[in-house]
């Protein structure tokens, strides 16, 4: 049933957060500066947890609650991985009707909160999900900023799960109760566990709607603006599809998908690929990306364990 009031609900904004205290701060000061057009003002509380032993984002956040408009708190996981520090978070948020997801590499435009609670609100859904700009710290190729930029959808549409992330991500609470962990420690370090949450919510009936005016921005680093990078990452997605496909299917059903995918995208890329050469780089680049993808479904198929190389904390 859709509703078209907006009530005062309660939302936890739960920032995971691994060796970035200079990114940390700028998302910080993103949320501090939220903004509510409408009434009822909605009631948020913001929740920190530090995945290193340094601990430099919980003395941030000490630094920062004085002045900070809303409530905030800060913790420690000692268990390394981000399934980890996810679940710690929603531990902390379950008494409230909403959890709002950003990263700590992200920034929030003024009105972002209060644009992923309407659209909850008028739609019904039990997730929504915004678009991520990406803010480059260097000046990438063409090519690389084709590559490395982030999907995007009308306002309302259906969100397929393959696009499920925790990086802009409200969801109800309630969502949750069901579900053990809710982030699998399988994906801690491999990556992954959003992605896996977003199949289990799936397999549940929830349905996932797009907010196309609740924008984030993620910095990207000149270590991940290379091409290198990117087919790391394919891989690992790949990976991580194939991963998740044995867990919710069962490991003989769940390895024949992963399989199937990776044959298929293995075929598409090499088809793509002969098709781009010699002149068409971009096209190059993306069926390279492709074959990555295949590889990786095909080796997870099989139960091939990969942990990338941690972008520094998480999927």
């Amino acid at each position: 049933m859709q509703r078209s009031d907006l009530s005062a609900p309660s939302v936890a904004i739960c920032v995971a957060t691994f060796r970035r205290p200079r990114l940390l701060a700028a998302c910080l000061d993103s949320l501090a500066k939220q903004q509510f057009r409408f009434q009822p003002t909605p009631k948020p509380a913001v929740f920190v947890m530090d995945n290193d032993s340094d601990q430099q984002g919980l003395s941030l956040v000490e630094e920062l609650k004085a002045d900070f408009p809303w409530p905030i708190w800060a913790g420690f996981e000692e268990q390394r991985g981000i399934s980890f520090a996810r679940n710690a978070l929603v531990s902390k948020a379950k008494d409230f009707d909403y959890i709002a997801f950003i990263d700590d590499d992200e920034t929030a435009d003024s009105h972002w909160l209060e644009n992923l609670l309407r659209t909850a609100q008028t739609t019904g859904a039990e997730a929504v999900l915004g678009p991520v700009g990406v803010n480059f710290e260097t000046d990438p190729s063409p090519t690389m900023r084709a590559l490395l930029a982030r999907p995007d959808l009308e306002d309302g549409a259906t969100v397929p799960a393959g696009y499920f992330r925790t990086g802009n991500l409200l969801l109800r609470t309630a969502v949750l109760a069901a579900i053990p962990g809710p982030f699998d420690p399988a994906f801690a370090i491999t990556g992954g566990s959003d992605h896996m949450l977003g199949q289990q919510l799936l397999a549940k009936g929830c349905r996932f709607v797009w907010a196309a005016n609740a924008e984030v921005h993620e910095t990207v680093p000149a270590s991940r603006a290379t091409f290198r990078w990117y087919l790391q990452r394919r891989y690992r997605t790949g990976v991580t599809y194939s991963k998740t496909q044995r867990v919710v299917r069962g490991s003989i059903r769940g390895s024949l998908r992963g399989a199937y995918r990776g044959v298929g995208s293995l075929a598409a890329g090499m088809f793509d690929l002969a098709q781009s050469l010699p002149n068409k780089r971009d096209h190059a680049a993306k069926a390279a990306g492709l074959l990555m993808y295949g590889l990786g479904s095909l080796t997870g198929a099989l139960g091939v364990r990969y942990e990338e190389y941690r972008k520094t904390h998480g999927d």
